[in-house]
C-alpha cells in the first residue's frame, strides 16, 4: 500500500530535519581537517618505519609486502597527498627515494589497470604538483619534461603490449620486463578496458606523443561497439574477440571506472563524444540498473535483477553525478547510500539491498573512499553540511575500528571489527585526500579560477594551478592548464590570435550602415584625424629602403607603387562556406555567414614563379607599412627603429637561405641509385639459406647484413659438411645456430606496443571557435561537436523548494520513507521493529552480538547472548558467540544481587545480559576486538547452565578422537566457525559465478541409483517391499546422471552434489563427500579447463586475495609428471625433481631378476642439516607400508661413504650436490623406484615446512592413458572411467588390441598443492563406441547401462565436464596451502578414519525387525565379537536403527 501523508506534515519534517544539529563550525572543520592529517601519517610514517621499499603495509605486523609489482606503491600514491597536506620538504625527498629506487624493468607480472591508475597516474600528478613546490629542482621545460614525467611514460611504455590486440582493448596483465605472456587470459574486467584515458591522454599531451591517447581511445571505441541493444555492458570481456565472458551489468565492482573516465575525460579533453556516451550509459543505467535510488546488479541483454546487493564501489557515482551537474540525483542517491554508513560506521563491500545486512564473505571494509569522495564533491557543489556530519562519522568509525599500531588496517568484517593485516596504498591516495579537502575549505585544490600561477616556459608564458583538477580514479589530480600550456592547441590557438592582430580591421568593426556614421563622414576634417592617419605619404626615404631591398634580396620584379591597389585572385574554401552555414542546433548562437567582411585568401598556386611573385608583393607592402609607421611616429617626436630591425632580419635571413641552398647543392651529388643496388644486392644474398642445428628454436644469427653470396655458400659447406657432422649435431637449412642455445623466456611473451594511425582516434576535426574575424566568433565548429555536452544543467525547480540539506525523492512514498527514517535517527528514536530489521541480528531477540559493540555504542541499551567463556573475581563475565567475545561487568549492585547465581554458574552455559555499553577507559584490553567497552549489567539470565563436567574445555587443545565425539561443542571454537564460514562463503561465490555469470543450471539428482561399472566401490541400500531381495547403490559421483541432462537438452549442468565411496577414510578422504559438479555440451577439453579455472578465480575468498592464483594453470603430461615427480599429483612447490643415476649404480644394485633395473635420486637442497637417523626409520617404515615401495636410502655429503663400490665424488659432482643438501636414491624396478622417490619428494618436503609454505600452485595434468592394467588379473581397467572419450588421434587405436595401452584420453586431473582437487574428462557420446569399450575392452556388460546407450543413440550431444572436491578445496584454503590440513576440519559432522561416525556412534547392528523389513541376515555374534561398539547397541535396539 501506497503511504500517504498530509502536505503540512511532509513540510513539518523537511524543516525539522533541516535545523536538528546540521550546523557545522568552522573550527570543526579545522579539527577535523588536523584529525585526518594526523591519521595520514601515522599510516604514512608506519609504511616508512616497517614496510618501505615493499609495495605496502601489514599494520598488524608491522611489516611489509608486496602486492601490485614491488614499486614501493605506497610511496608513489602518497606523493601529491603530501603536496595537498603542504610538507614539501618530505615531498621533495620521497620523490628523490622513487627516483633512486624505483625498477621499471623488473621481472614481474602486474596489473595493467592497477599499475596505471596508481603508478603511471601518481607520477604524473607528482610531476605536475612539483611545479607548487619551492625550491624543487625542476627541468627546464617544465611542466612539458621533467624526471617524474619520463618515470611516468616509461611505465606507460611497458603497458603498451597489453593493448596488442585484435580490438585495441588490453590484456588484463603484462610483464614489465618481457611483455604479454602468450597463454595470458584474454578476459579482463569492463573498467581493465576503460580506464586509461585520463593517464595516456595526460601523457600525450604532456609529451606530444599522440600515440597514447590514441590507445586509449581505441580500447574505449572497442568497449562502446560492445554494448548491448538495451544499452549496457558486462562486467567481463574477451579482449581478442570482444565477447562478454560476464553479462552482469551494473555501476561497481568490475565496470565503476569505465563510467568514470567517460564524464571525466571528456572534461579534462574537452571531447564531448565521450560526454554523450556516458549520457547515453546514464540513461540505460537509470532505465534498467536502477530500483528506486539503488543499483541492482542485471542482465546486461534483459535488464533483469540478478544480484540485489549494494556495493561500496559504487558510492563513486553520486560525485561522477556532481560533476557533470546532476546535483539533485547525486545528493539523493548519497542519502540512501548513507543509511549503509550509518549502520555500520563505513560501507562494508556488500550489502543485501532486500535483507538490510552485509554478504556473506564480503562484509570487509578496506578502507575505501567511494563513500568520502562523493561526499567531498557534493558539499563542494552545495555547501550542505550534512554531507561533513556523514564523512566526521566516518572519521571517528575509522579510527576507532580500523587504527592499530603503526597504521590502519582493512577492517575484514564490519559486524564485529575483525582487522585484515593490510593496508591498501588508496588509503593514503584516496581516502585520507578526499576527506582533508572535504574539511580544509581554503586547499589550493579548491581554486574557483579567480586565481592563477603565470609560469614561463618553453612554450611561452602559462597560467597553471587555476583549478578545475580532474582527480583520476586513484585520486590523483590533473591540472587541466598544464595540458593545455604543452599540447598543440595552445599553439593553434596562439597562431589564431596572431592572425586576429595581425589582420585587424577596425572599419569592419563598425556598421558602415548606421546613420550616425553616415553624417559624421561629412563633418570630418584633416585636422580631426589622427597624426598616424595623416601621414600616409611614401617618401623618397621610403623609396631608397625599397631599392636596397630588391638590390640585397633579387627583389627584381617588386613593384614600388604603394598606393596602388593590387589585384589578388580570391580563393573561397567552399567546404568552409558549408560548415559555416551550418546552425549551431540549439546552442543559441548562429554561425555567420561569409560575407564581404572576410579576409581574402590568396589562392594555391601550381606555378614556381607565380608563387615568387605573390610573395615579392606581399614584401613590398611590408616594406611600405613599416616605413609608414617609423614616419608617422617620427612625425610625432617618437623614435620608430622598425625598419632598422626589419633590414638587419631580412639580411640574416639572406645568410641562413643562401646556406640551406649551398646545403641542397649538396644534396644533388648523393649517388642513390649507388645504395639501391646495394640494396638489390643483399635481397639476392638473403634468398641462400645457411644450415642451423635444430635445437628448439634457438637460431643464432650470424649474417643479418651479409651481401656475399660466396660467404654464405661458404657457411653452409663449413657448419653443413665438416662442424656439425663431426659433433653429432643434426641440422636444418637456415640461419647459424649454437648447439649449447636454450629457448629463452623471451619467446614466452610478446613484446611489440600496438600500432594506433592517427585515422583510428576520436577525431576532433573541428574545434570550439572556428576563427576570430572582426565582429564575430565564428561557432559553427561548437555545434558539429556538441559541445554544450560539457556544461552542467541547470537545477531543476523543485531545487528551490527542497533546501541545503534534502532533496525530494522521485516518488511520495519514497520522499515519505526516506523523510521518516532520517528525522527517526536524527531524533534517536528507535522502535523494536525498526532497530531489528536487516542485519546479522535481524529475527532475534538480541540486539547485538558479542563481537561487534564498540565505543560508538557507548551509553546504548544492549541485550546480547552467549556461551560463558570465562569469569573473574565473579563479577566480569566474558561472554562468547559466533562472532566474538565481550566483557560484561556486574558492578557492585550486581555483585550483591546475582553472587549466588555466578560464584555456581558453569563455563560454557547460555547466558543473556541486558546492559548498557560503557567505556572500559584505562581499563582497555587490547587483546580484544570489544576491549574498549563493556556492559555494565543490569539484568542477567542463565538460558540454559551447561553441565559442570564438561568433557573438555574450550581453552584447551583436545585430540582429534575427543573433538569428533563431542562435535557440538568443538563447532563452538574459533577455527571450526571460520572453516565452516569459509566454506559457506566459497559455495555461495562458486553458484553466484556458475548461475548468474556462465549461466549453468543447478540440477539436483537421486541419492538412490544403481551400481555403476567401473571406478571404487559403491555402497549398498537394501529395499523394502515390494522390492525386497533388491538393493540400491549409493552413487560415488553423479555421472550417468550429467550425462542424461546433457542428452536432455541441460546443455550446462552443476550441482553441489554428495557422493559416497567405500574406500579407507584417509585424512583427505571421506566415505561421504561433497562435489562441485559441472558438465556442459559442445565443448572441448581446453574449455573446460578454462571454465575451472575462472570458477577458481572468481570465487577466490576475498580474505586470501595475498594467495590468489593467476589463470591460466601450469599444464603437465602425465608421463612428465611421473618421470618428473614420481606422482600423478605432484605438488610444484618443492623444487626437486628426479633424475636418473642408473650408471652410477647398476654395476653393484642390479639383481639378476631385475628386469628393468633403474637407479634414481632426488637433490634436496639445503635439508642435509633437517635429516636424523630417526627420519630415515620412519620414511623406511611408510615407504614399506605400500606394495610398490623399494629400496633407498638418505645421505648427506657430512657421511663420506655411501655405497662402497660408487664413486661418490663423480656423483656429486654429476648432480651439483652441495654440502648442505641431502640425496636420496632408490633402486630397482623402474615403477616401483619412481613411486617411492615421488612418497620421499614429500616426506623430506615437510622436514623443512615446503608443504605447509603458504602458496597456492595449480596445475592440470593431463594426457592420462585410457586404460591400464590390473596387477593381479592382467585385465584392462579404466584409468579414470568407463565413459572417458580418447584423444580423436587415438580414436581407431580403440579397434586395435595391441595399441589399447598407448590411447592417451581425453582425461584431466586439477591438482593444487600436491592434493589431487577433482578431475574430468571429455566423453563418450556415441552409442556404438561406447557398447564397445565396455563389453569387449573392459569385459564388462552393459545390462546395467542399457538406459544410458539408449540415450546416447538418441542422440546425444558431445560434452564433458569436471568434478570438483570441496572438502579437499576447503581444507587447502582453511590451511592457506597447508597439504597436511585434514578434509575433517572443514565439515560439519565428519567421519574418522574407520568410517565411523564417533557422535552418534555409527553405524550400528540393524534390529531384527528392520532386518527382516529389508530380507537381511546378519550373523550379529560374529560381528559383535569383532568389535565393541556393535554389542554395546545390539540390545538398544527397539524396532528402529
Amino acid at each position: 500500500m501506497l503511504l500517504r501523508i498530509p502536505n503540512f506534515l511532509l513540510v513539518l519534517l523537511l524543516t525539522h530535519y533541516n535545523v536538528i544539529g546540521i550546523e557545522f563550525s568552522r573550527e570543526k572543520m579545522l579539527h577535523y581537517r588536523d584529525r585526518v592529517k594526523s591519521m595520514f601519517y601515522h599510516a604514512y610514517n608506519g609504511y616508512l618505519e616497517h614496510a618501505y621499499p615493499l609495495d605496502e603495509l601489514k599494520p598488524i605486523t608491522c611489516s611489509g609486502m608486496d602486492t601490485w609489482g614491488s614499486f614501493s606503491l605506497t610511496l608513489i600514491d602518497a606523493l601529491d597527498t603530501l603536496v595537498i597536506m603542504g610538507n614539501e620538504t618530505e615531498f621533495k625527498r620521497a620523490v628523490d627515494l622513487v627516483l633512486a629506487n624505483v625498477k621499471v624493468d623488473a621481472n614481474v607480472n602486474v596489473s595493467v589497470f592497477e599499475t596505471n591508475i596508481r603508478v603511471v597516474g601518481g607520477l604524473l600528478s607528482a610531476h605536475l604538483m612539483s611545479g607548487r613546490v619551492k625550491d624543487m629542482n625542476l627541468d627546464p621545460g617544465w611542466p612539458c619534461s621533467g624526471p617524474l614525467l619520463a618515470l611516468a611514460e616509461r611505465f606507460a611504455q611497458k603497458l603498451l603490449p597489453a593493448f596488442n590486440t585484435e580490438t585495441g582493448m588490453p590484456y588484463g596483465t603484462v610483464n614489465l620486463k618481457y611483455g604479454v605472456h602468450r597463454y595470458e587470459t584474454p578476459v579482463t574486467c569492463t573498467a581493465g578496458v576503460g580506464t586509461f584515458i585520463l593517464e595516456f591522454g595526460t601523457l600525450s599531451r604532456l609529451t606530444g606523443n599522440p600515440h597514447y591517447e590514441r590507445i586509449a581511445l581505441k580500447a574505449l571505441q572497442a568497449l562502446w561497439k560492445s554494448r548491448s541493444t538495451i544499452g549496457l555492458v558486462g562486467n567481463h570481456i574477451n579482449v581478442k574477440t570482444g565477447a562478454w565472458t560476464a553479462t552482469d551489468a551494473g555501476i561497481g565492482a568490475g565496470v565503476d571506472s569505465y563510467f568514470e573516465y567517460l564524464a571525466k575525460g571528456a572534461l579534462l579533453f574537452q571531447r564531448p563524444l565521450l560526454m554523450r556516451q556516458f549520457n547515453e550509459y546514464e540513461k540505460a543505467i537509470n532505465k534498467h540498473v536502477r530500483k528506486d535510488d539503488w543499483f541492482m546488479w542485471v542482465s546486461m541483454t534483459k535488464g533483469q535483477v540478478s544480484l540485489p546487493v549494494f556495493q561500496s564501489l559504487e558510492a563513486f557515482w553520486p560525485g561522477v553525478l556532481t560533476l557533470v551537474g546532476n546535483v539533485e540525483d547525486a545528493r539523493r542517491i548519497m542519502l540512501t547510500y548513507n543509511q549503509v554508513v550509518r549502520q555500520y560506521g563505513f560501507p562494508p563491500e556488500f550489502y543485501h539491498i532486500n535483507n538490510l545486512e552485509t554478504v556473506a564473505g564480503r562484509e570487509g571494509y578496506p578502507l575505501r573512499p567511494e563513500v568520502v569522495e562523493s561526499l567531498m564533491y557534493l558539499y563542494r557543489s552545495t555547501d550542505d553540511p550534512s554531507f561533513l556530519h556523514i564523512a566526521a562519522g566516518m572519521i571517528e568509525a575509522i579510527d576507532q575500528g580500523a587504527k592499530t599500531k603503526c597504521g590502519y588496517a582493512t577492517v575484514k568484517n564490519v559486524n564485529d571489527l575483525v582487522k585484515e593485516d593490510r593496508m591498501e596504498s588508496f588509503f593514503l591516495s584516496e581516502t585520507t585526500k578526499y576527506l582533508y579537502l572535504l574539511f580544509d575549505p581554503d586547499n589550493f585544490m579548491h581554486n574557483d579560477g579567480s586565481e592563477a600561477r603565470i609560469v614561463h616556459t618553453t612554450n611561452g608564458e602559462c597560467a597553471l594551478d587555476a583549478g578545475g583538477y580532474i582527480f583520476n580514479t586513484e585520486a590523483h589530480p590533473i591540472d587541466p592548464a598544464a595540458l593545455y600550456c604543452c599540447g598543440s592547441k595552445r599553439q593553434k590557438d596562439v597562431e589564431m590570435l596572431q592572425k586576429f592582430e595581425d589582420n585587424i580591421d577596425f572599419v569592419s568593426l563598425l556598421d558602415l550602415d548606421d546613420p550616425a556614421l553616415k553624417e559624421l563622414g561629412k563633418k570630418l576634417d584633416e585636422k580631426d584625424l589622427s597624426t598616424e592617419a595623416k601621414d600616409l605619404g611614401i617618401s623618397e626615404e621610403d623609396q631608397d629602403r625599397a631599392v636596397y631591398f630588391s638590390r640585397n634580396y633579387n627583389y627584381d620584379d617588386v613593384e614600388y607603387e604603394v598606393e596602388k591597389e593590387e589585384d589578388v585572385p580570391q580563393y573561397v574554401d567552399k567546404k568552409r562556406d558549408e560548415r559555416e552555414q551550418v546552425g549551431s542546433a540549439g546552442l543559441g548562437v548562429e554561425a555567420v555567414e561569409v560575407g564581404s567582411q572576410q579576409t581574402h585568401i590568396p589562392a594555391p598556386v601550381t606555378n614556381e614563379e607565380e608563387q615568387r611573385k605573390i610573395a615579392n608583393r606581399e614584401m613590398k607592402k611590408l616594406v611600405n607599412n613599416v616605413a609608414r609607421i617609423d614616419k608617422a611616429l617620427k612625425h610625432n617626436k617618437r623614435t620608430g627603429q622598425s625598419s632598422e630591425k626589419l633590414t638587419e632580419m631580412l639580411k640574416k635571413m639572406k645568410h641562413e637561405y643562401g646556406a640551406v641552398l649551398n646545403a641542397s647543392k649538396d644534396l644533388e651529388r648523393l649517388d642513390i641509385k649507388r645504395f639501391v643496388k646495394q640494396l638489390e644486392k643483399e635481397a639476392k644474398a638473403a634468398k641462400v639459406p645457411v644450415v642451423a642445428a635444430e635445437c628448439e628454436g634457438c637460431c643464432r644469427k650470424l649474417d643479418e647484413r651479409s651481401d656475399s653470396i660466396a660467404l654464405r655458400k661458404m657457411l653452409n659447406t663449413v657448419y653443413g659438411k665438416h662442424l656439425y657432422p663431426r659433433q653429432g649435431v643434426r641440422f636444418v637449412q637456415g640461419p647459424i645456430c649454437a648447439e649449447s642455445d636454450k629457448p629463452t623466456i623471451e619467446k614466452q611473451y610478446f613484446n611489440i606496443p600496438p600500432e594506433v594511425s592517427s585515422t583510428e582516434e576520436f577525431s576532433q576535426t573541428l574545434d570550439v571557435i572556428e576563427a576570430i574575424d572582426f565582429s564575430t566568433f565564428k561557432y559553427s565548429r561548437l555545434a558539429l561537436e556538441q559541445f554544450d555536452l560539457l556544461s552542467a544543467p541547470i537545477p531543476g525547480f523543485a531545487s528551490l523548494f527542497t533546501g541545503g540539506s534534502q532533496v525530494l525523492a522521485k516518488t511520495v512514498a519514497n520522499a515519505t520513507v526516506m523523510l521518516l527514517r532520517q528525522v527517526c535517527r536524527r531524533l534517536q528514536l528507535r522502535s523494536a521493529a525498526y532497530s531489528t530489521v536487516g542485519g546479522i541480528n535481524s529475527f532475534t531477540t538480541r540486539t547485538h552480538n558479542c563481537g561487534e559493540l564498540r565505543l560508538v555504542n557507548e551509553g546504548e541499551p544492549v541485550t546480547v547472548f552467549g556461551w560463558l567463556a570465562f569469569k573473574r573475581l565473579n563479577r566480569f563475565l566474558i561472554l562468547r558467540d559466533s562472532y566474538g567475545t565481550v566483557q560484561a561487568n556486574l558492578g557492585e549492585a550486581g555483585m550483591q544481587k546475582y553472587a549466588d547465581l555466578v560464584r555456581s554458574l558453569p563455563y560454557e552455559s547460555v547466558v543473556r545480559v541486558n546492559g548498557k555499553v560503557r567505556d572500559r577507559g584505562a581499563d582497555r584490553n587490547k587483546t580484544m576486538t570489544t576491549g574498549d567497552v563493556e556492559i555494565d549489567v543490569e539484568e542477567i539470565e542463565v538460558v540454559n547452565a551447561a553441565d559442570a563436567n564438561l568433557p573438555y574445555s574450550m581453552r584447551t587443545e583436545p585430540n582429534e578422537k575427543t573433538r569428533m565425539k563431542y562435535r557440538y561443542i568443538d563447532l563452538r571454537s574459533s577455527k571450526m566457525q571460520e572453516n565452516l564460514r569459509l566454506r559457506s562463503s566459497l559455495v555461495h561465490s562458486m553458484r553466484r559465478f556458475l548461475v548468474e555469470k556462465s549461466h549453468f543450471v543447478e540440477v539436483e539428482t537421486p541419492t538412490l541409483f544403481r551400481r555403476t561399472p567401473g571406478g571404487a566401490a559403491e555402497f549398498v541400500v537394501p529395499a523394502p517391499k515390494p522390492n525386497i531381495g533388491h538393493c540400491y547403490s549409493l552413487p560415488q559421483s553423479p555421472q550417468q546422471f550429467k550425462q542424461l541432462l546433457m542428452v536432455g537438452g541441460i546443455d550446462r549442468y552443476f550441482q553441489i552434489a554428495r557422493c559416497y565411496r567405500d574406500e579407507g577414510a584417509k585424512s583427505d578422504r571421506q566415505p561421504e563427500f561433497t562435489q562441485v559438479d559441472v558438465e556442459l555440451s559442445f565443448t572441448t577439453q581446453e574449455n573446460v579447463l578454462n571454465l575451472i579455472e575462472h570458477l577458481i578465480v572468481s570465487s577466490w575468498p576475498e580474505s586470501m586475495a595475498d594467495l590468489k592464483p593467476e589463470a591460466p594453470f601450469q599444464r603437465l603430461a602425465y608421463a612428465d609428471a611421473m618421470r618428473l615427480y614420481g606422482s600423478d599429483k605432484p605438488d610444484l612447490r618443492i623444487p626437486w625433481q628426479i633424475q636418473d643415476c642408473t650408471n652410477h649404480f647398476e654395476s653393484f644394485l642390479k639383481k639378476a631378476e631385475d628386469k628393468e633395473f633403474a637407479a634414481r635420486t632426488i637433490v634436496a637442497r639445503g635439508v642435509g642439516r633437517n635429516v636424523t637417523n630417526a627420519m630415515k626409520k620412519d620414511w623406511k617404515r611408510i615407504i614399506g607400508l605400500n606394495p610398490l615401495g623399494t629400496n633407498f636410502d638418505v645421505f648427506t655429503p657430512a657421511k663420506p661413504v655411501w655405497f662402497k663400490a660408487m664413486d661418490r665424488e663423480r656423483f656429486m659432482g654429476d648432480f651439483g650436490v652441495g654440502e648442505n643438501d641431502a640425496v636420496v636414491i632408490a633402486w630397482g624396478d623402474s615403477e616401483s623406484v619412481q613411486w617411492t622417490l615421488g612418497q620421499m619428494r614429500n616426506l623430506v618436503a615437510d622436514t623443512i615446512g615446503l608443504r605447509a609454505q603458504q602458496q597456492m600452485n595449480f596445475a592440470w595434468v593431463v594426457d592420462f592413458p585410457l586404460f591400464v592394467k590390473n596387477e593381479e588379473t592382467g585385465d584392462l581397467e579404466s584409468a579414470h572411467h568407463p565413459f572417458t572419450a580418447p584423444i580423436p588421434q587415438h580414436e581407431e587405436r580403440l579397434y586395435q588390441n595391441d595399441k589399447l595401452m598407448d590411447i592417451r584420453a581425453q582425461h584431466y586431473d586439477l591438482v593444487m598443492n600436491g592434493v589431487e582437487l577433482g578431475g574430468g574428462s571429455i566423453r563418450i557420446h556415441d552409442a556404438k563406441q561406447q557398447t564397445y569399450v565396455i563389453e569387449k575392452i573392459l569385459g564388462e556388460s552393459v545390462e546395467n547401462l542399457t538406459h544410458l546407450i539408449d540415450a546416447l543413440a538418441s542422440g546425444a550431444p558431445p560434452h564433458g565436464g569436471f568434478a570438483l572436491g570441496l572438502d579437499r578445496y576447503v581444507a587447502l584454503l582453511a590451511g592457506r596451502g597447508d597439504a597436511n590440513q585434514s578434509i575433517r576440519d572443514v565439515i560439519a559432522f565428519p567421519k574418522s578414519k574407520e568410517g565411523r561416525d564417533l557422535m552418534v556412534n555409527a553405524p550400528v547392528i540393524p534390529c531384527p525387525q528392520v532386518a527382516d523389513r529389508y530380507g537381511l541376515k546378519f550373523d550379529l555374534e560374529k560381528q559383535g565379537a569383532n568389535d565393541e561398539s556393535f554389542g554395546q547397541n545390539r540390545d538398544s535396539c527397539q524396532g528402529v536403527f
